[in-house]
C-alpha cells in the first residue's frame, strides 16, 4: 500500500502528523497526544505504518520487563509526489484532499474545545484570498515560504515558543478565469 493510502485513515493520519511535528516519539508519547484514541488500536496503527516502512525504529530500551521503541518517521515515504499525483484519479485525489481537510478540522475542533483557547492572543486566522501572479511570481512566492518556514522547523520547544501548524492550499480559480 502506498503511503498515501495509508494516510486515509484518520488516525493514521493524525499519527503521522505528530511525528511531523515532534521528531522520535515513543507509543505513549503518541498516545498522551491523541486524545480518545485507544491505546490498542494506537499500536495497531503504528504497527501498520511500521509495515510500509512510514515509520521505523531508532531505539529501543527496556522499560519494566517491556522493550519501548522509539520511532521516527521516513519523511519521503508519506509525501504526495509528482508521480503519486499524476497517476491518482479524480476521485483518488479528492479522498486524499477530503483527508487533508478533515485533519485540519480535528485539529480546530481540539484547539477550540481547549479551556485556555483564546483565538486572538494565540493568533489563529482563517482566509482565502484570490490573487493574479505569473508563474514566476508563484515560483517565487511558494520558495518565500518554504524558506521561511524550513528556519523556523529545526527548533524544538522552548520557553517562548508555542507549536503552530501552517496549513497552505493552492488551487487555480475552479470558476475559471473572469478578466
Amino acid at each position: 500500500m502506498a503511503g498515501y493510502e495509508l494516510l486515509l485513515h484518520p488516525i493514521r493520519f493524525r499519527i503521522v502528523q505528530e511525528f511531523l511535528a515532534g521528531g522520535e516519539l515513543t507509543t505513549d508519547q503518541v498516545h498522551s497526544r491523541l486524545d480518545g484514541v485507544p491505546l490498542s488500536s494506537l499500536y495497531r496503527h503504528i504497527s501498520e505504518l511500521l509495515k510500509n516502512d512510514i515509520l521505523h525504529v531508532v531505539r529501543e530500551r527496556a522499560v519494566r520487563g517491556t522493550t519501548e521503541k522509539t520511532y521516527e518517521l521516513a519523511p519521503e515515504s508519506v509525501k504526495l509526489t509528482a508521480a503519486h499525483l499524476s497517476t491518482m484519479s479524480p476521485d483518488d485525489l479528492l479522498g486524499a484532499f477530503t483527508m487533508f481537510l478533515s485533519g485540519i478540522i480535528a485539529d480546530f475542533d481540539r484547539y477550540v474545545h481547549r479551556p485556555e483557547a483564546n483565538i486572538l492572543a494565540d493568533g489563529v486566522g482563517f482566509s482565502q484570498v484570490a490573487f493574479y501572479a505569473t508563474a514566476e511570481q508563484f515560483q517565487e512566492l511558494t520558495m518565500t515560504l518554504k524558506s521561511s518556514i524550513e528556519r523556523l522547523l529545526p527548533q524544538g520547544p522552548g520557553p517562548d515558543r508555542e507549536r503552530r501548524t501552517l496549513t497552505t492550499v493552492f488551487l487555480p480559480d475552479p470558476g475559471g478565469d473572469e478578466k
